[in-house]
């Protein structure tokens, strides 16, 4: 199985129209990088950040995450 994940961002906690992005700053990418990728510009600078993981399973084995960690610098 795996484990994908999807950012989006705004200057408002509710961001129910906001669109999610994957590392290249398309709706179609996710990040999958266990070391890492660097957030697109596109949601850079915003107040607020989301994330969704999108979890895919089969019948050998099921996929598991320990933690995720988003590091913000200059």
């Amino acid at each position: 199985g795996d484990v994908k994940i999807q950012i989006r961002s705004g200057n408002t906690s509710d961001l129910p129209n906001a669109e999610w992005y994957g590392p290249d700053g398309t709706r179609g990418t996710f990040f999958e990088t266990p070391d890492g990728d660097i957030i697109p510009s596109i949601i850079q600078g915003k107040r607020y950040l989301q994330y969704r993981l999108v979890i895919e399973s089969n019948q050998v084995a099921s996929p598991s995450l320990d933690s995720i960690t988003i590091r913000h610098g200059n």
